[in-house]
């Protein structure tokens, strides 16, 4: 069963799994993730929202990420998962969502793609793409309008023209099927490139993100982009830091597009108005110094269960 609901306060984000922070010191207002997305949903409470986030691995990290999503994504893909066959999708399952999943392996790359259960979608599997490229392609149905999103991770070593040209290989089969089409992700390259250039003009496409996203050198870049050939349909796009990601933002678009959501669900959420952080990071800091086995599924749980003490689940009728 995926862990329930609730506001994600700074002090989960300022502690990892493995007692480092995940955040270096800012005002309080930068890693408000929750209120941000909540604030952006409420202007928009019935259009698709679409998003993205290289997470760096998300086997530790999976509890403050479904928080952040639940009811305030439509459809979010995860790059850079890390997590192979021996994790089931029963771990990263997010209540009201379906997932599609590509694994490279449990030390890099990876794809998860969360689509809101009231929005028609599924994979599409009719073009092979070579087996060292990450990319999923799912069809999405709104208005009647079918969409074709493909999920991406270019890993820095794959060559950019390859690359490119492998998409361009598939868009040439899908083209002549779908009018409107969207690429999210992390292509490790800039629309600013060269063959990103003759990419996006060869398809009357454009690149929605034009905030530096990733953080690793001192040259900040813009490489998480919103790629579409229907940039009329979208309201508007925002980049956001999250505090779970390494060095990368949240890149997110908004479509014009609505859709009708489910008849109201039960929703389960966390309480926190006895909710006392510095307490939560004493405890956890305590726990994870005393134990003498340092298993995955030990570390994981301490976190949890002492979130779980302080603030309680509880339970309320709305939308997921």
């Amino acid at each position: 069963m995926p862990n329930p609901l609730g506001t994600l306060p700074e002090a989960i984000d300022k502690i990892s799994i493995c007692n480092k922070p995940i955040i270096d010191d800012k005002s309080e207002s930068d890693y408000n993730i929750y209120d941000l997305l909540k604030k952006q949903r409420s202007k928009n409470p019935r259009n698709i929202i679409i998003a993205h986030l290289n997470i760096n691995s998300i086997r530790n990290k999976f509890v403050y990420l479904e928080e952040m999503v639940n009811g305030l994504i439509d459809i979010f893909l995860i790059s850079e998962s890390k997590i192979d066959s021996s994790f089931t999708n029963k771990q990263f399952a997010i209540g009201g969502y379906k997932m599609f999943r590509l694994d490279r392996n449990g030390n890099g790359g990876g794809l998860l793609l969360y689509v809101h259960e009231d929005i028609p979608g599924k994979m599409i599997t009719t073009f092979t793409f070579a087996k060292d490229l990450e990319i999923l392609v799912i069809e999405f149905t709104i208005s009647k309008k079918k969409w074709l999103l493909y999920g991406i991770y270019k890993p820095p070593n794959i060559s950019n023209t390859y690359f490119l040209e492998e998409i361009q290989n598939s868009l040439n089969i899908f083209y002549s099927h779908y009018e409107k089409i969207v690429l999210v992700g992390d292509f490790n390259m800039t629309a600013e490139d060269i063959c990103m250039k003759q990419f996006l003009e060869s398809f009357d496409m454009q690149n929605l993100i034009n905030e530096p996203t990733c953080f690793k050198s001192s040259n900040p870049r813009c490489i998480d982009l919103i790629i579409t050939n229907r940039k009329a349909d979208f309201l508007s796009q925002s980049v956001f830091e999250t505090g779970i990601s390494d060095h990368h933002k949240l890149s997110t678009a908004i479509l014009r597009k609505h859709f009708v959501r489910g008849r109201p669900k039960t929703i389960l959420y966390r309480d926190y108005k006895s909710f006392d952080p510095n307490v939560f990071q004493n405890k956890v800091e305590n726990d994870l110094s005393s134990i003498n086995t340092k298993t995955y599924h030990s570390l994981h749980k301490i976190p949890l269960n002492n979130l779980n003490k302080q603030a309680p689940i509880e339970k309320k009728k709305g939308q997921v």
